[in-house]
């Protein structure tokens, strides 16, 4: 399968343009992201079908930037997606560690978690879209992550069957269950909780990280996961937290579910989702980032040493 695909050279102008793309996610400014971007667009050529991309992370990914206008495109250009996420998992995985990946996409999070949690740790990659998690089947062994099981189906409320919209006029990684917008084509997928997941396979004490990206659903998940949440061994989370999303019109009260979370302290990237940086809190009388992933951890993640490196 990936012989027959090209594989993006690492010389020249990709080179210059990861080199201006690094420096500007350490040291960003108002309109960095957008500079970097058009750095990289001026330097690279215009994708025009699939490419194996190998990123910054050192891993390397089969994707379609040419159709992909989210994550495979900014992969193509940039080499890197959420530098400031995937910095905060590095702080937060250690060796045996069990990760949940809910909205996997291609992969991305669970291949570089699979090399942070190692041979002893595990992934789950959970990814309902037939066409994505087949991509995501073909990048787990791309990259011979063992150690990563994809999950076919989506986390809820409750064990349910619902249609999920692909939206590839904006990317792949906004396939919703919001019943706003046309699409670009409708399936229908099982839907199980999280309490239900970890029960089944015996994964109660051992989860440390779930991450949370499923465009406007997350409070479903976190609904149907407060018998872990609520745990003496409760695992941090990454939860994507979208103004215009939930606008979108799946009507979740995501405010309100996570300041339900007993124990929990939330907080975000100082610098956002874009840029590695330190945490910073977000007290529950401000409110939530338009658009970031909010941290959500307990006493005991805080007391890690690895863990306080992230606070200011």
């Amino acid at each position: 399968m990936s012989e027959s695909v090209p594989v993006l050279r690492i010389e020249g102008a990709v080179r210059v343009a990861r080199a201006v793309s690094g420096f500007l996610i350490d040291h960003p400014f108002p309109g960095s992201n957008r500079l970097r971007r058009l750095v990289a667009r001026r330097l690279l050529p215009r994708p025009t079908g699939p490419v194996i991309v190998p990123t910054e992370e050192g891993c390397a990914l089969y994707t379609d930037p040419s159709v992909d206008r989210g994550l495979d495109r900014e992969l193509y250009y940039q080499g890197v997606y959420e530098a400031g996420t995937l910095h905060v998992m590095r702080h937060l995985l250690r060796p045996g560690d069990v990760f949940i990946d809910v909205g996997a996409n291609v992969g991305l999070m669970s291949v570089v978690a699979a090399r942070m949690v190692g041979p002893t740790g595990r992934v789950y990659a959970f990814e309902p879209v037939r066409s994505t998690a087949r991509l995501l089947e073909r990048n787990v062994a791309l990259n011979r992550a063992s150690n990563v099981e994809i999950v076919p189906m989506a986390l809820g409320a409750r064990r349910e069957r619902r249609v999920i919209t692909e939206h590839l006029e904006t990317h792949r990684g906004a396939a919703s269950f919001a019943t706003g917008g046309a699409g670009t084509a409708s399936e229908e997928v099982p839907v199980d909780t999280l309490d239900a997941f970890v029960r089944e396979r015996g994964l109660e004490g051992r989860v440390r990280l779930v991450k949370i990206d499923v465009e406007g659903w997350e409070e479903q998940v976190l609904q149907g996961g407060m018998g872990l949440l609520s745990g003496a061994s409760a695992p941090a989370l990454i939860v994507e937290h979208s103004v215009p999303v939930r606008e979108l019109g799946s009507g979740s009260n995501l405010d309100a579910r996570l300041r339900s979370l007993v124990g929990y302290r939330m907080f975000g990237l100082a610098r956002g989702k874009e840029s590695r940086s330190t945490l910073y809190e977000v007290g529950l009388a401000k409110g939530l980032p338009f658009e970031d992933n909010l941290i959500c951890l307990r006493e005991e993640h805080l007391q890690a040493p690895v863990v306080g490196g992230l606070l200011r």
